[in-house]
């Protein structure tokens, strides 16, 4: 099993200021529909997934996630307080999946870009799906993703910097 991610230290995620407006506020807000909790654990099996753990490697993906999610989140949150996802990305910044950390992350699934992720399986170069001759794909960078009701988006690595050790103790 997977152990709750450690919280951030400075300098380990990546934030976004406030997205604009929705652009009709007389919209409803999205509600919770059926088959929510399904796409809420899509795509890949993080669990068993091998891990991209090379520093420079996540630092890159780090910010392409950021990009492509900061992007398309231009919807003004209608919830309170943080959603957390769990993300997989393959080496070449495509998410191949994610599930909910939080209640409210389910909740509110609709109002993040999130759902409308079309999955892909994590590819070699060539471009074409790679497995191990035990049947598991290649490896992805899972991170720790937080939309914020604030407007701010946080990206970190799942498992917390690689070679970030604990500060000695005095």
């Amino acid at each position: 099993p997977i152990a709750a991610p450690p919280t951030p230290a400075a300098g380990e995620s990546v934030t976004s200021p406030q997205p604009a407006a929705d652009s009709n506020p007389s919209s409803p807000a999205s509600s919770p529909t059926s088959g929510i909790a399904e796409r809420a654990a899509a795509g890949l099996n993080l669990t068993n997934a091998a891990e991209i753990t090379d520093s420079t490697t996540l630092d890159r993906l780090t910010a392409q996630l950021y990009n492509q999610l900061d992007a398309d989140w231009q919807k003004k949150p209608s919830f309170d307080g943080e959603l957390v996802y769990q993300v997989g990305v393959s080496d070449g910044g495509k998410i191949v999946g994610y599930k909910y950390s939080n209640d409210a992350a389910l909740t509110y699934l609709n109002d993040i870009p999130l759902a409308e992720v079309q999955f892909a399986a994590p590819a070699a170069e060539s471009g074409t799906p790679s497995a191990s001759p035990a049947g598991t794909t290649a490896p992805i960078a899972q991170f720790r993703v937080v939309f914020k009701s604030d407007g701010v988006l946080e990206i970190s690595p799942w498992a917390g910097q690689p070679g970030a050790a604990a500060s000695p103790a005095p």
